[in-house]
């Protein structure tokens, strides 16, 4: 289960952060999260993945493709994906 300092710290970038745990996994849902000035869309849908997954200490997976004015690496998973259990 997350720390609530935590969530209360996720909650103050977006208001409807909601916290589960599935699988020995602690998620975190961050509905309409504020992207960076120049994205595209400038807010979405994400799910924070708090335990190792992939080679990496957290994940967060994206409900849309992202653009922006720099590359990022922000287009490797979406969340159809993690839901379907399917590898980039």
């Amino acid at each position: 289960m997350v720390a609530e300092e935590k969530i209360q710290e996720l909650m103050s970038l977006c208001p409807g952060a909601k916290q589960a745990t599935e699988g020995g996994v602690d998620y975190v849902f961050l509905p309409l999260l504020n992207l960076p000035t120049g994205c595209n869309p400038s807010a979405v849908d994400c799910l924070l993945a708090l335990g190792a997954r992939d080679g990496y200490d957290c994940r967060l997976f994206f409900a849309q493709i992202v653009a922006s004015p720099q590359a990022r690496n922000w287009n490797g998973i979406y969340l159809s994906d993690f839901v379907n259990n399917k590898k980039p």
